[in-house]
């Protein structure tokens, strides 16, 4: 995914854009809600079959970390991230791509 897509889709789902280095899968953002949903959204994630879509999530995952514990890290930020993860992981609930997930 270009990072023109990726902004792109990120803006429509209403999340804060930040162009900040890859956090580990480790890295946990410290808003429960956002954990619990990128842990489902990795094992996901690691069911699919196909390499080059498989990927292309990987890196919306991990942007999608990234950004999520820097707004956790900033109180300004960290006010509204916790019903951002909820539409986030509502939206991705709705995606048929996902649809062979347990949410």
């Amino acid at each position: 995914m270009t990072n023109r897509r990726r902004i792109s889709w990120a803006l429509a789902l209403g999340l804060p854009v930040l162009l900040v280095s890859e956090a580990s899968a480790q890295d946990k953002v410290g808003i429960p809600v956002c954990d619990a949903f990128l842990v489902k959204y990795d094992a996901c994630i690691a069911s699919i079959e196909r390499p080059e879509r498989r990927a292309r999530l990987q890196e919306t995952a991990a942007q999608l970390r990234t950004t999520w514990i820097a707004a956790a890290a900033d109180k300004s930020g960290s006010a509204n991230l916790e019903q951002l993860c909820l539409k986030v992981a509502e939206g991705t609930k709705q995606n048929a791509t996902m649809s062979k997930c347990q949410w």
